[in-house]
């Protein structure tokens, strides 16, 4: 059984740490999760092709598996880890960890790299739905 002390205590929120610029001239956000201090930088080509290549071996390790919990899995690790593990250093969880991450950890942590790197989580603006301000933007458009 834990200590009393340990079940007691809050956990730490999610917290920005620093904002600053990499040797490179790329934007650099380092975070704090918990016991985990990530850093996440706009993506450069070789973190692109990171990126690329995880979604790939994960795509071929997916191969069509049925909605299971390890489809389940998959779809999270291929919509949130690979783009988070390729354009994050430090103490960057593998696979396994981010599974078991907390949730609120993980959505702070998409959060940064969204700021950093938009396009790599545009099919996140998708889901959202518009409020009645932007359907009356999006009316003016047409």
């Amino acid at each position: 059984m834990p200590k009393k002390s340990q079940v007691d205590a809050a956990p730490q929120k999610p917290k920005r740490l620093s904002k600053g610029l990499s040797e490179e001239g790329l934007i650099e956000i380092k975070i704090k999760l918990r016991k985990r201090t990530i850093t996440v930088s706009e993506a450069s080509g070789f973190q692109s092709g990171l990126r690329g290549q995880l979604l790939a071996d994960l795509l071929d390790e997916y191969d069509g598996k049925e909605k299971t919990e390890a489809a389940v899995a998959m779809n999270l690790l291929m919509n949130f880890w690979a783009p988070l593990y390729a354009c994050s250093s430090g103490n960057v969880p593998d696979r396994d960890q981010f599974l078991k991450m907390a949730e609120t950890d993980i959505s702070y942590w998409v959060e940064t790299a969204k700021e950093l790197n938009p396009d790599w989580f545009s099919w996140m603006n998708e889901l959202i739905e518009p409020t009645p301000e932007q359907e009356l933007e999006q009316e003016k458009k047409e």
